[in-house]
């Protein structure tokens, strides 16, 4: 499950998605210190990510409840179940 973005205008709309699979990933190391830097973040903020529609940064960035049903190794199916149960999602707060 992931959030709506910050700079998304969230809807609270439950949605279910797919795993988006760009990703644009550095690390950095000085001495005993790691630092990861993910560009692709960077592009969440400006709204211009490569996503098409039913991915799950797709959906955070458009301002919705991102639902993405995982599997080992994180593969996703369709399940009509959690469909419906999206649809029953009361989003009036």
């Amino acid at each position: 499950m992931n959030a709506p973005h910050p700079g998304a205008d969230a809807t609270g709309e439950m949605v279910v998605t797919r795993p988006s699979h760009g990703y644009d990933m550095t690390a950095a190391r000085d001495g005993g210190t790691i630092t990861l830097h993910d560009r692709m973040w960077d592009r969440m903020d400006e709204g211009d990510i490569p996503d098409p529609p039913g991915t799950d940064r797709r959906a955070v960035v458009d301002g919705h409840v991102s639902v993405s049903p995982l599997t080992a190794p994180h593969t996703t199916e369709h399940h009509e179940a959690l469909d419906a149960l999206a649809e029953t999602y009361d989003d009036s707060g």
